[in-house]
């Protein structure tokens, strides 16, 4: 049920991460090096999503090329490579016919959950959406001409939203023939991810109603039927805290991932958690393992470049990893510690994992 990450795009040297996560305040073990299946050169890795261990995907692209005829000038010719869908099934990675793809392009997204498993991303301006049956990926028609920003599959259902900033964006969900509107509830102007790990109970994070000439964080709780705003923690009313992700941990309760800080509601009660010492990026991402602990990614010098921290006993605990590096996005495998990442590795295409 997770997850797609926005507007990031993985190096060439991309990799996988899998991390078993401790359910205690222990220190984390450190990732090492595992292997990835083949890719031909000039790959990228650009989403991470599981939903057992068995069921784990990744996307992006391979085989991306450009052409300069002399420095400093446009490619030409010049791709983005054929799109890359793989899955951990416990044992190795296996390869899945796409349906309907045409034309270079990348997978920007995959998302697995409720039975679920979907991807998205180009040709044309990733208006291109497919729907896994077990045996292939079908395609399947979008709702609207609008490119798609994400869509993301779990127990309430799928939900696609789009690169849009308006006033109640749209977020449609899946019908199993079709998709219906249900737009986010006023004052939200964009979703940035949304995410469910019960029925009938989702979560929207993104911008909410504009204050002067910059937008504010937003969230919306989904009951099965329609979007409803959620009131902020006090201390970033009016702020200009960006959220970007969302991690439910059950029925009424959510992580989410902000510009600085990470925030946690409970019981109606939220609780404000600032980022670790010692790091000045933003919060890129964040999932909760079967223990209730939450795991973050900070970013570094760009979103590209981040750290994992898992939040335990009431403190961040930085989680080792091999030199040189680089975390983009992560997931949880559902009811385990097991969490899952992609970024890039010292030699390049690599993947990650502890003792």
């Amino acid at each position: 049920m997770k997850r797609q990450i926005l507007a990031l795009a993985a190096s060439a040297g991309a990799a996988v991460a899998l991390v078993p996560a401790p359910a205690r305040a222990d220190a984390p073990a450190p990732y090492r090096s595992v292997g990835l299946p083949f890719l031909w050169p000039q790959n990228s890795l650009w989403d991470v999503a599981a939903s057992a261990p068995d069921g784990v995907w990744i996307s992006g692209a391979q085989g991306a090329y450009c052409v300069q005829w002399m420095p400093m000038t446009p490619c030409n010719p010049s791709s983005f490579g054929n799109p890359v869908v793989r899955r951990w099934t416990g044992s190795g990675w296996k390869e899945y016919p796409i349906d309907g793809w045409s034309g270079d392009r990348v997978i920007y997204s995959v998302s697995t959950g409720g039975g679920e498993t979907w991807i998205a991303g180009g040709p044309n301006d990733r208006r291109y959406a497919a729907r896994f049956d077990g045996t292939a990926f079908r395609r399947v028609a979008l709702p609207t001409s609008v490119p798609a920003a994400l869509l993301e599959a779990g127990p309430a259902g799928v939900f696609e939203t789009e690169l849009t900033y308006a006033a109640n964006p749209p977020i449609h969900r899946w019908t199993g023939s079709g998709w219906t509107a249900q737009p986010l509830p006023s004052g939200f102007t964009y979703a940035a991810d949304v995410q469910s790990v019960v029925p009938g109970e989702a979560w929207a994070v993104g911008l909410g109603q504009r204050t002067g000439d910059r937008d504010v964080p937003g969230v919306a709780r989904f009951d099965g039927s329609a979007w409803r705003t959620v009131a902020l923690p006090d201390s970033l009313v009016g702020t200009h805290e960006a959220f970007v992700k969302v991690a439910p941990v059950g029925p009424g309760e959510i992580w989410v991932a902000g510009t600085s800080v990470l925030a946690h509601l409970k019981d109606g009660v939220w609780t404000v958690v600032p980022r670790p010492a010692g790091t000045s990026g933003p919060f890129t991402d964040v999932d909760v393992d079967a223990s209730g602990t939450p795991w973050a990614l900070v970013g570094r010098t760009d979103p590209w470049d981040a750290v994992p921290y898992r939040y335990a006993g009431g403190s961040w605990q930085a989680v080792g990893v091999p030199a040189a590096s680089k975390f983009s996005v992560q997931t949880v495998v559902p009811g385990t510690t097991t969490a899952w990442a992609v970024g890039a590795g010292a030699l390049g295409i690599a993947a990650f994992t502890t003792p």
